[in-house]
């Protein structure tokens, strides 16, 4: 049909043959443009009219997943046709077949890319999937570690095709990776201390912990630090990698608390007395509502030259730290009466 039209018949055979192969190549790519739209009108926007109705988000995500990349698919299909119509060897070819594959690629990587922003992978979905138990805190780290290994896993994969040396890109890269791991070294321990923190679990919001003489009650866990409120109503923030490598006290896991006095008795004191104040110290333990019956025990400790020490002990079932001190205040004020006139 081209081929007879006057303007054509002025041509070689060779050109002829050439501009009806552009042609059709250029009427290839139209019609998968237009292919696109229809697949976007005829398919893809009534099924996503179909999963707006539905209850379930499942719909949803897969046509926010396949969506584009199906559509840069459909633009490699066309490139594909166009290339062979006019002739090109897939064996001589240095450009379309190359390209071809980086679209082919791309699409693939953003499918991937976007299956790991768009599904929401959560702790269970994991654990279902792969039998891996995962903090549910630790998921962010997960898919920006999924997203880093598809993005690298996709540039490496075009950059071959392309007929570059990766081997050589992937050693530059180490030595400035050095560099850049030796600026960021605080960075990066804070990050290891915040998981290290969640999987861990050495106290949660809501603790009382002490850590390098600073006591307070944890108020905020973040990436980069940690956030504790001390009794006079000041916030310490403490780097996470700090927190990781310190050895600290979590107070609020402490099912019971320790009482431990001494009382110094004077010199003289007849054994009777001793028994007396003995039974008296043991029993004002013994009536405080938390202690622990079985760990009371007044002791007779550091006698020397006919003077002595009591010494008073046994455990409080308490765990918040104010109500502690009020407790112990308590029973050091009724010791005190009770000690007043054995003292030395």
């Amino acid at each position: 049909m081209f081929t007879n039209m006057p303007i054509l018949q002025q041509l070689s055979p060779e050109m002829r043959e050439f501009i009806v192969r552009l042609v059709l190549a250029f009427l290839a790519l139209v019609i998968t443009w237009l292919m696109r739209r229809l697949i976007t009108a005829i398919v893809i926007r009534p099924f996503r009219q179909r999963a707006e109705k539905s209850e379930g988000l499942v719909d949803d995500q897969v046509l926010d997943v396949i969506q584009q990349p199906l559509q840069w698919l459909i633009l490699a299909l066309g490139i594909f046709f166009a290339s062979r119509i006019m002739g090109i060897d897939p064996q001589q070819d240095t450009f379309i077949t190359p390209l071809l594959n980086t679209i082919v690629i791309a699409a693939v990587a953003l499918a991937c890319y976007r299956a790991v922003s768009v599904l929401s992978l959560s702790s269970k979905r994991v654990q279902d999937l792969t039998g891996v138990a995962i903090e549910e805190r630790l998921m962010p780290f997960v898919r920006v570690a999924l997203r880093l290994v598809v993005i690298i896993l996709g540039v490496t994969l075009i950059l071959q095709n392309w007929g570059y040396n990766v081997d050589t890109l992937v050693a530059g890269l180490g030595i400035g990776s050095i560099g850049v791991s030796l600026a960021a070294q605080d960075t990066i321990g804070n990050l290891f201390g915040f998981a290290s923190i969640v999987t861990d679990r050495p106290f949660a919001v809501g603790d009382t912990i002490e850590i390098g003489g600073d006591e307070g009650v944890v108020e905020h866990v973040g990436l980069r630090s940690t956030v504790i409120r001390k009794d006079d109503q000041s916030r310490v923030i403490i780097p996470n990698g700090t927190l990781a490598k310190s050895t600290l006290t979590n107070w609020s896991r402490l099912n019971k608390r320790q009482v431990d006095f001494s009382v110094p008795l004077k010199s003289g004191i007849t054994s009777e007395q001793l028994q007396k104040l003995t039974n008296q110290l043991r029993e004002l333990l013994l009536s405080r509502q938390k202690i622990a019956p079985t760990s009371v025990a007044v002791l007779v400790t550091d006698f020397a030259e006919g003077k002595g020490k009591l010494r008073v002990m046994g455990y409080l079932f308490i765990r918040e730290g104010m109500e502690y001190m009020k407790e112990l205040d308590l029973i050091h004020r009724r010791a005190m009466e009770l000690v007043a006139e054995y003292l030395a």
